[in-house]
């Protein structure tokens, strides 16, 4: 019973989810990088006037690679005029011993896909090839942004780079959401729930823990329409953004394996599942079908090396 509840509640969330550069001239009022020395020398952020309701935002893409049940991209949308979804590919993480192939084709497909999903609702994805801490900062200041919007993150090179941009946007006069989506509570809320704040080892204190922080946050609404930073449209690759960024940026677009110094996976290689919401939703929605897998679910019956369908042959027939 508490399973089909469970399978019922995940097929809640899913209906509710469709399926050499010049820089660019500043106006002469505005000597910015002087009151940006002199912010950072005291502390003090810059003013928002009140008079400028309408926000333009970038909704900064890392592994929530989806639009449906995307809180920052709704707080991204929020009041704005304008919103430009990024995501920076980082060459800390572009290197064999520490990423490979199969992982790195995985993240490109699911670009490719988010690049998608992002045009059906006006926009487009802007993956700029660069450092974030300073990738970041740079487009929100010639950008003329005044929202940063991103999934939160806890991993320990996540957490040091999303603070060296907190404290440049900061110093910028930017607002910064950081919305937790992509695990189903607040971490920090568990663990200020553990004795001495130490993470639970048995499953059992697990659910009790979670239990006591209520029921999971409903998903986020859908956003229909997103309009776009540059212009009435999206352009074909945001050269006029990628220009103004000259100085922080070593390229933009999706590339291929090759070109980021890996060597091709032809089709029907390596990895099998394709990267990507679509597919991801697709697989779990067929996953969520199968009823009477669902209501019988026990471990250890299960197969861990199946790569498809990870469930034991049974009344719903071979796994796989």
């Amino acid at each position: 019973q508490r399973a089909t509840i469970a399978a019922s509640a995940i097929a809640a969330r899913l209906r509710l989810a469709p399926l050499a550069f010049p820089r660019p001239r500043r106006p002469s009022d505005a000597p910015h990088r002087a009151r940006l020395a002199i912010r950072a020398a005291t502390g003090s952020p810059a003013p928002v006037p009140e008079a400028m309701a309408a926000k333009r935002s970038i909704l900064w893409f890392r592994k929530g690679l989806r639009v449906h049940d995307n809180p920052a991209l709704v707080k991204a949308c929020e009041g704005a005029s304008a919103v430009q979804p990024v995501f920076v590919l980082d060459p800390w993480f572009i290197k064999p011993e520490r990423v490979g192939a199969n992982r790195l084709r995985f993240l490109l497909e699911s670009l490719t896909d988010l690049d998608a999903s992002l045009r059906a609702r006006g926009s487009s994805l802007l993956v700029l090839h660069g450092d974030p801490a300073r990738v970041i900062p740079a487009a929100l200041e010639a950008w003329r942004c005044d929202r940063l919007c991103y999934e939160f993150d806890t991993e320990p090179y996540a957490q040091k780079r999303d603070a060296s941009v907190n404290e440049a946007a900061r110093a910028l006069g930017v607002e910064v959401h950081a919305p937790v989506s992509h695990t189903l509570w607040d971490l920090d809320r568990l663990l200020a729930r553990c004795p001495r704040g130490e993470p639970p080892t048995a499953y059992a204190s697990f659910l009790k823990i979670a239990h006591g922080l209520g029921p999971v946050p409903p998903p986020a609404p859908d956003v229909p329409s997103i309009t776009p930073l540059s212009g009435d449209a999206p352009s074909e690759d945001g050269k006029d953004l990628v220009d103004a960024l000259r100085d922080v940026v070593t390229g933009s677009g999706i590339p291929s394996l090759e070109r980021l110094g890996y060597e091709s996976i032809n089709d029907g290689e390596g990895f099998p599942a394709r990267g990507g919401e679509t597919e991801g939703l697709a697989r779990l929605r067929k996953m969520l079908a199968r009823t009477t897998y669902i209501a019988e679910f026990k471990k250890p019956q299960t197969n861990p090396t199946t790569l498809w369908t990870p469930v034991r042959a049974g009344k719903e027939g071979k796994a796989g």
